[in-house]
């Protein structure tokens, strides 16, 4: 990257590597431009931000340009002037850069993969949920090129179908106890709860999570009565048994294209309470059944039949809402259901995937489980989609 500071004389040139072109500018208004990509696609930037960007890029010197990720002010500039009023804009080399000429009479240079950036800098956003339903079958990934011996190949391309489905199963994992931290240890960073860095699931005369019973585990989210439940949870089968308690999994993302808009409304607006309670904890979790964030983009759900109490100020529509998303998630084509294979980690989305386990009766089953970074990971699976493309804008 190279960069020339600014001057009322001099247009500010910021160049970062990659393909990407502009097509042409349209509709250009004293606060606003359209540029049309050569992908087909358009964009929207207020003057105020071109100016920003623009401005920012020769402040960030010394100290401060180790520090700018993603920056696109300095501290030292002010942020808006009524001076920042667009008098014209072209491209220029072939498509390469945004030209702005503004009122004042200065002029900025952006490269086009700079400005292209600002909205598609993360890989992570990019990658497309896959849905699935009761037919899916899963793929695995051998723990020796995964974990042992690791290929970045190989664990780019575990963490993409991961990201895409929500569930990825791993193979051949070494049948010891402290293997899932290994296993965690390649994937993301683990994130430890009150039940500790990893947890037993096993039956016990005197059980202190429902994981320890041999009956049957309804739908739900792992501790969806914290303000922030984890994201990912992995299993690992340590002694599988042959008759019994698999588990069943329901994917959410899949479950809302079969919503009724109105119920997706209820369910996203007006948030209920989860809580744990006994001697030793007293959790409490308020969240809506349906998360989404601010773009719109399905981001979580929280249920758990056992642990959900409704406030009194609920509404009566609710209710039917909330029965109906209750019988689709447990309608038999919407429910997958896998037996994790002996030696076998399955790692899957807390927030995504609702999960369950049918009843059995042989008690040797053991299963360890634990809770991973969900940032973690997708920090993981940015450097690689990065390094995979040539640290070039993918």
């Amino acid at each position: 990257m190279s960069i020339t500071h600014p001057s009322a004389d001099q247009s500010r040139d910021v160049r970062i590597g990659g393909e990407i072109r502009i097509s042409r500018v349209e509709d250009v208004r004293e606060d606003r431009l359209d540029v049309l990509w050569s992908d087909g696609g358009r964009s929207q930037y207020w003057a105020h931000w071109i100016r920003l960007r623009a401005t920012a890029a020769g402040l960030f010197t010394g100290v401060a340009r180790n520090w700018s990720d993603g920056a696109n002010f300095h501290p030292q500039q002010r942020l808006v002037s009524e001076s920042d009023r667009i008098e014209r804009a072209h491209t220029a080399g072939g498509g390469a850069y945004l030209v702005v000429t503004w009122r004042d009479g200065t002029s900025d240079r952006l490269a086009a993969p700079d400005i292209w950036s600002a909205e598609h800098d993360d890989p992570a956003r990019r990658i497309e949920r896959k849905t699935w339903s009761s037919t899916k079958t899963w793929p695995s990934w051998d723990f020796g090129p995964l974990i042992e011996d690791p290929s970045r190949e190989v664990l780019l391309a575990f963490l993409t179908f991961y990201l895409e489905h929500g569930v990825a199963l791993i193979s051949n994992v070494p049948r010891r106890v402290d293997s899932l931290a290994r296993v965690a240890g390649g994937i993301a960073a683990l994130a430890p709860s009150h039940l500790g860095d990893a947890f037993d699931i096993r039956t016990t005369d005197n059980p202190k999570h429902i994981g320890e019973v041999a009956a049957g585990i309804p739908l739900h989210i792992d501790l969806v009565y914290r303000q922030f439940p984890p994201s990912v949870q992995a299993l690992h089968a340590i002694n599988q048994i042959e008759d019994g308690g698999e588990n069943e999994l329901v994917d959410i993302h899949h479950i809302l294209g079969q919503m009724a808009p109105e119920d997706i409304e209820l369910l996203s607006t007006i948030p209920v309470d989860f809580v744990a309670r006994s001697t030793s904890v007293h959790f409490r979790g308020r969240h809506p059944v349906l998360q989404f964030d601010l773009d719109g983009n399905f981001t979580g759900v929280a249920y758990n039949q056992y642990k959900i109490s409704f406030p009194p100020s609920v509404p009566p529509a609710y209710y039917f809402a909330f029965e109906r998303f209750r019988r689709m998630i447990h309608a038999p084509e919407n429910v997958n259901r896998m037996r994790i294979p002996q030696d076998a980690v399955l790692v899957f989305d807390n927030r995504r995937t609702l999960h369950g386990r049918r009843s059995f009766r042989d008690t040797s089953r053991h299963v360890i489980g634990c809770f991973l970074s969900d940032d973690d990971l997708r920090s993981r699976y940015r450097l690689l989609a990065e390094a995979a493309s040539g640290g070039q804008l993918a």
